[in-house]
């Protein structure tokens, strides 16, 4: 059975909607057909398909979320690690900064000591989960909305954005504790084995089940999901009604077409991206913390995590973007290996000037402001091409399994 959705445009067009709305969330609404019937919809086929996408998009979720989420403070911040709290970071033995490409930051993390070739399938079936739901809740709801407001279009931008907007808010708590199940370290110990552990486990942080539906959460999700299906409907009006490509006589032009506002899409949401990833491994709830130890940047983290994280909270989605912006970027040094940094440690006298030279770097004459805007801006698409990267694999995988439909 393949799947498809029909696009508003004309019954025989597959849709532009096709690929999903983010490298993390595949298929979000494509695998019924626009006359659907229950009857024939085969269970089995659908969980198949769903976890296929799952763990073949996995590795780059994995190197996305992680690229997003690692803090890169730029070398010239003076806040820069003090050397003490450097030398017991070898408690848990953190990813080196990802700077690389995506296959570059694939080895990376395969080599890690702690992490290996298993890391790569992390917050796989909380993905299928969330993708399953995703896709049996957005079109079922939509057409609620539809016959509620006797709307008759296809995809009629007002009930397909709502119905995301519904859909994508109810479910950002299974996108938290997936982005947590990837970002935590696997040693010395992992803070949570599964999503339902997950949910029970944030308990632990002062928080509650109510506090997965914080604003500054599901605020990111929102805006994510209202964006990404205006976006495709444009687009899909652009390919089809402007540039006059069809699938079926210009194969090739179409798909290049699409591929190119896919990318167009992924750059515009990539920042919001990182900003809700960076809000999704901060503590739930503050609560138990001293008003002076906020201030001061001291709140611990909420999980043991794989790569160093952003200890001081963010407040929301521009809170974030401006710190990543005005702190961060730039060419990361990489730490000394394990017995190099147990060598300095038990030397503790001389070698203190040395360590400082490889953990940091002095400022530099000559960096601008407008350099360092820029290093902070291309920060914010660290996770790019990993994502779109995933959006192709998802997009090509149903293309394949569209078959002759076209």
């Amino acid at each position: 059975m393949a799947y498809h959705i029909t696009s508003s445009s004309a019954s025989s067009q597959p849709s532009f909607l096709s690929f999903s709305s983010s490298s993390s969330s595949p298929s979000l609404s494509t695998l019924f057909p626009s006359d659907f019937d229950s009857n024939d919809f085969d269970l089995s086929s659908f969980a198949l398909h769903q976890y296929m996408l799952a763990l073949l998009t996995s590795p780059l979720t994995v190197v996305e979320t992680l690229s997003e989420v690692q803090l890169q403070k730029r070398t010239d911040q003076e806040s820069d690690p003090d050397i003490e709290t450097l030398r017991t970071e070898g408690a848990i033995q953190q990813i080196d900064p990802m700077q690389g490409g995506v296959w570059d930051n694939v080895r990376l993390i395969v080599r890690s000591e702690n992490e290996g070739l298993s890391s790569l399938l992390k917050g796989s079936f909380t993905t299928f989960l969330y993708n399953a739901s995703y896709t049996f809740l957005q079109p079922a709801l939509e057409e609620v909305f539809n016959d509620y407001l006797d709307v008759y279009d296809d995809n009629n931008p007002a009930t397909l954005a709502l119905s995301h907007v519904v859909v994508g808010g109810l479910l950002s708590p299974l996108e938290l504790i997936r982005t947590r199940l990837i970002v935590q370290s696997t040693t010395p110990r992992r803070s949570y084995f599964g999503p339902v552990d997950a949910v029970w486990t944030i308990k632990e942080e002062g928080g509650s089940i109510g506090s997965l539906y914080a604003a500054r959460l599901v605020l990111p999700s929102i805006l994510i999901r209202t964006a990404s299906p205006l976006l495709r409907l444009v687009s899909a009006h652009l390919i089809t009604e402007e540039l006059h490509l069809d699938p079926g006589f210009n194969p090739l032009l179409y798909r290049l077409a699409v591929l190119g506002f896919m990318a167009i899409e992924v750059a515009l949401l990539t920042p919001i991206e990182i900003a809700r990833k960076r809000l999704q491994v901060q503590r739930l709830s503050y609560a138990s913390q001293s008003v002076r130890s906020l201030a001061e940047g001291e709140v611990p983290q909420a999980f043991d995590t794989c790569v160093e994280v952003a200890s001081a909270p963010y407040a929301g989605i521009l809170s974030a973007i401006w710190s990543i912006v005005n702190e961060e970027g730039g060419k990361q040094r990489r730490r000394p290996k394990k017995n190099a940094r147990r060598g300095i440690v038990d030397d503790g006298n001389d070698d203190d000037d040395e360590l400082e030279k490889i953990l940091s770097t002095k400022k530099r004459g000559g960096n601008s402001s407008i350099q360092k805007l820029w290093l902070g801006l291309k920060t914010l698409y660290r996770g790019y091409w990993a994502r779109y990267a995933a959006n192709v694999v998802v997009y090509i995988f149903e293309d394949i399994g569209r078959g002759d439909e076209w």
